[in-house]
């Protein structure tokens, strides 16, 4: 429902609106109450009640600078053939935007056209979901058009910052100024989208807008939110043990870190699970761009603290711009997803980061041991508690008797392992207990404390239909290394 028309307007067209605009010293400009400065022509926009009144229209008339604008959008049929008869004027400057919002459904009919003039700007739009945010470029002159779900169910914003990345380039913003057509709306609204509506009587009502075809099929993933299994033994645990965790990871596995230094000069990268950052350490910073991003702050931190890019976030839900990597990684993560939903919307977050060609590269733990391993793992099960034993070193005694993790680096005299290792004496043999033993997250245990984690097991080829399921990548190669399933992939669309 999204479309955009290039240099919808001449320059001359464009210098003669800004003269209009300025007209008087700039004296017609009005604050609004997010401090950017509007106008408005034809119906007054109420932004307390984010409509307008259809029976008190302006006096002045709408100015002549716009008529030829209304009339090349009302001959191109772009609103179904109205004619635009409410007009807002924003100025943005450098630092300013606007929250995501849908414009009132009940308040304008069932197209809204934007047209950008002085500068452009990046626009995003982000879906119900919380998985799929779209960046959409709008150079100067040119007019976004929004109908069906565009209009009714993707929320779009200005996101409030100094400077856009555009191919790759920071590219510094300028003042803006955006143009708003829409046609007031004299009945209830009728749109495919109840859901969304503002609409009383419509409450209940299904959609029936071709939109959701692309939602995510699994019902699970309609709920980001993460479990309390996630919540307690992923996230918490990380958040406990990520200092004896960092200290214990160190070298990079061959595998992965071959895919990376395969990759191209001017690389831009994401590590989606960047734990404290091994994989990161092996990008030429010289060459390449990396960043990282995991939920764990404790381990962002030590990141930081080695002089890494690397931001809190969710896996399903990080915030990069849609298309605007080169390669993404995934490793170590997907275990830690206690449903098919969240492993899945996982898996279509990488891919919707990376560009099309763009590669990634998947690791999971394997359900299946390499042979000789002390480690096995019931048949007929995925779903497990593995404990780890965290090191007294890194626990702080409180008064009132709990414990409480050091965030410092550890000592060097921590023996390296590596995830999934059945060397690693974090691991002690537990995964196979029933899970009423860890009622409790930690629990004493001689002089270390027991902190619980949860893995899903992966099976040969659950890695390869979780691919195919998102739909928009192929996998190149998968394989079996370090005891885990994974997968190279190339988005192909």
């Amino acid at each position: 429902g999204l479309r955009f028309e290039a240099e919808f307007i001449t320059k001359e067209q464009e210098a003669a609106c800004v003269a209009f605009f300025e007209r008087e010293n700039g004296a017609h400009w009005a604050n609004t109450i997010r401090a950017r400065q509007v106008q408005h022509f034809g119906y007054e926009f109420n932004y307390d009640t984010r409509r307008c009144d259809p029976d008190e229209p302006m006096k002045e008339p709408i100015p002549e600078v716009l008529q030829p604008i209304m009339e090349k959008i009302a001959q191109s049929g772009i609103m179904d053939g109205d004619t635009p008869d409410q007009i807002t004027i924003n100025e943005y400057l450098p630092g300013q935007g606007i929250a995501f919002h849908l414009d009132t459904h009940s308040a304008f009919t069932t197209t809204i056209a934007s047209l950008s003039i002085c500068s452009e700007v990046v626009m995003d739009f982000r879906h119900p979901d919380g998985v799929r945010y779209e960046g959409v470029l709008l150079p100067a002159r040119s007019l976004a058009v929004m109908s069906g779900a565009s209009r009714y169910k993707w929320e779009h914003a200005i996101v409030p910052r100094t400077f856009d990345v555009i191919d790759g380039k920071q590219v510094n913003r300028q003042r803006r100024v955006s143009i708003t057509f829409r046609k007031v709306r004299s009945g209830p609204c009728e749109c495919p989208f109840p859901k969304y509506c503002d609409t009383p009587e419509r409450e209940g009502q299904e959609n029936t807008g071709d939109d959701d075809q692309e939602a995510i099929t699994t019902a699970e993933a309609s709920s980001l939110a993460p479990t309390a299994l996630e919540q307690q033994f992923v996230h918490e645990f990380y958040e406990t043990v990520a200092a004896h965790f960092s200290s214990t990871r160190h070298s990079p596995w061959p595998r992965v870190a071959e895919f990376v230094g395969s990759l191209p000069s001017g690389s831009m990268i994401a590590d989606l699970g960047c734990g404290n950052g091994k994989y990161m350490k092996c990008v030429d910073a010289a060459q390449s761009f990396v960043v990282g991003g995991d939920r764990s702050s404790r381990l962002v931190t030590i990141c930081r603290d080695r002089g890494l890019e690397a931001v809190v976030c969710d896996a399903l839900a990080v915030p990069l711009r849609s298309n605007s990597c080169d390669a993404a990684l995934s490793i170590a993560v997907l275990h830690h997803l206690s449903t098919l939903g969240h492993r899945l919307a996982a898996v279509k977050e990488l891919l919707r980061v990376l560009r099309v060609g763009g590669r990634g590269i998947i690791y999971a733990w394997a359900h299946e041991q390499m042979k000789g391993s002390r480690r096995r793992f019931e048949e007929g099960r995925q779903d497990f508690m593995v404990p780890w034993n965290l090191d007294k070193r890194f626990v702080i005694s409180n008064e009132d008797g709990s414990t409480t993790t050091e965030t410092a680096e550890a000592s060097q005299d921590v023996e390296p392992i590596e995830e999934g290792s059945q060397q690693d004496p974090s691991e002690d043999d537990g995964a196979n207990r029933d899970d009423n033993t860890c009622d409790k997250s930690t629990a004493k245990v001689h002089e270390r404390v027991l902190v619980q984690r949860y893995c899903h097991m992966f099976k040969q080829g659950e890695l390869e239909s979780l691919v195919g399921l998102a739909g928009n990548a192929e996998v190149e190669k998968s394989y079996y290394d370090e005891s885990n399933w994974a997968v190279v992939l190339r988005r192909v669309s």
